[in-house]
């Protein structure tokens, strides 16, 4: 009785783990095909936290599959304007070079645990809890008021690694 009960636990913790890949291809799905050729090395979670003032932002946090992935403080790696983690992963590819590592994973392999944050307004980062991304409101912050999402993402990285 218990070899079935292992069984059907060890089946359901698959099921789920398929069902949050199929959920992550869906909500993040720029950034899952960015890293669908790196699966068998990596793994990555999207994360919501929020800011001081209340906007929603998603980062993705990547580690390695061998142990070696957490020997090393974590790097938090912030996009440029117009861009968004997912511009990290892809950014290397051209028509005249070959595909190059992203740099976020070459970090990954030096065993570091690597924060990819998305700032408020990217695709991954249009939540508030009080305002609507329709809302003219929601998109009145300066450039200025984005130190606000780097605090937010030093929090998360403080709260899941102790750094």
């Amino acid at each position: 009785m218990k070899m079935i009960q292992s069984l059907v636990v060890a089946a359901s913790v698959a099921t789920m783990a398929a069902c949050q890949t199929a959920l992550q291809m869906k909500n993040y799905s720029r950034f899952t095909a960015a890293m669908e050729s790196y699966t068998e090395d990596y793994t990555w979670e999207p994360i919501e936290l929020t800011t001081d003032d209340d906007y929603v932002l998603t980062s993705f946090m990547i580690t390695g599959k061998e142990e070696k992935s957490m020997k090393n403080p974590p790097v938090l790696i912030h996009h440029g304007e117009g861009q968004d983690a997912a511009s990290w992963m892809t950014s290397l590819a051209t028509d005249s070079k070959p595909k190059a590592k992203p740099f976020p994973l070459t970090l990954v392999d030096s065993g570091h645990t690597v924060y990819m944050m998305n700032s408020r307004g990217t695709e991954y980062s249009r939540k508030n809890t009080k305002l609507s991304a329709d809302s003219k409101l929601f998109w009145d912050f300066s450039m200025d008021e984005m130190w606000k999402d780097i605090k937010a993402n030093v929090g998360l990285v403080q709260a899941h690694l102790g750094y």
